[in-house]
């Protein structure tokens, strides 16, 4: 049964003006024969019912066969978010074709984060949250300024991709950095290009499909979001922990670590592989409300 969790975390260096700022994560789909598409739509539904203003998913959409990209390209459309969907992408998605699922992202207007951050502006002073209209279409502009929805995303190294957003105003003297890894076990996690243009003192929210990532950016005061664990899946003490270990996540298997000046949060996912069945740890959305840290910024 899938569990929705809520989290209250306090961003170092965030401003008081975006307090309350809600971010929904989704994790580790897995669409295929060993993860019933209802259970992924649902898991959607939930997401959605969060009203979220902005909306992660940490990778593995599909397990290894290129045929399931289509059929979740149909579950992951009704996803909206107020100021945009970011994705990174996981291990099982290189098994497919990590090109092939890049496409489609991209065709869903998800932005998709390579090794790759930029500064949001946002804001939460209007508290209305219509979820399910499309909005307007997202331009795409060559060069460093490029514009997605009504979010201006200026960044020196750019995406050049849509966002699925919700239209509302925004301020741009406020906003977040946001950032993703590319996935260490068929890529190349590069920290330095990720990092190279975001002021040290700045907010920021990681992706990194892999938890082990966050170790990347242990000199970072900063929220990184992973999957890959699936919780253990089948969640049995010393198989747990060899798993873990066989798959590159240490001991990071599910819920808060504290990794340097980093906090990281290893969400359980939603689907299944090599058996379809979980014990003893329940898929999960999970939904972070943002805390602006008062007077001391580290957390």
């Amino acid at each position: 049964m899938l569990e929705r969790t809520e989290h209250s975390v306090i961003v170092p260096f965030l401003s008081p003006q975006l307090a309350g700022l809600r971010v929904v994560q989704l994790s580790d789909f897995h669409r295929s024969s060993m993860t019933d598409d209802r259970h992924l739509h649902h898991a959607v539904g939930v997401a959605n019912a969060a009203y979220p203003d902005i909306l992660l998913l940490t990778g593995d959409f599909v397990t290894q066969d290129p045929a399931d990209i289509e059929p979740c390209a149909r579950i992951l459309e009704p996803l909206r978010a107020r100021f945009g969907i970011y994705a990174v992408l996981g291990n099982h998605d290189y098994s497919a074709g990590a090109a092939l699922v890049e496409r489609m992202l991209h065709r869903m207007g998800i932005t998709v984060l390579t090794n790759q951050s930029f500064f949001l502006p946002c804001h939460i002073h209007d508290k209305s949250r219509a979820v399910g209209s499309h909005g307007s279409p997202a331009a795409q502009h060559s060069g460093p300024r490029i514009r997605t929805g009504t979010v201006e995303i200026v960044n020196e190294n750019p995406v050049g991709l849509p966002a699925k957003q919700e239209s509302g105003e925004i301020c741009a003297e406020t906003g977040i950095w946001l950032a993703g890894l590319e996935d260490d076990r068929y890529g190349k996690p590069d920290v330095l290009r990720t990092f190279h243009n975001v002021p040290e003192n700045a907010p920021m929210l990681l992706m990194s499909h892999n938890p082990v990532g966050a170790e990347l950016a242990a000199d970072r005061a900063c929220i990184v979001f992973s999957g890959h664990t699936h919780g253990g899946q089948v969640r049995m003490p010393i198989f747990t922990k060899r798993e873990l270990r066989r798959i590159g996540a240490k001991h990071y298997r599910a819920g808060w670590y504290t990794v340097g000046e980093a906090r990281l949060y290893v969400n359980r996912g939603l689907g299944q592989v090599g058996i379809p069945l979980r014990f003893g740890c329940r898929p999960e959305v999970s939904i972070f409300k943002l805390v602006a840290a008062v007077g001391d910024t580290r957390l």
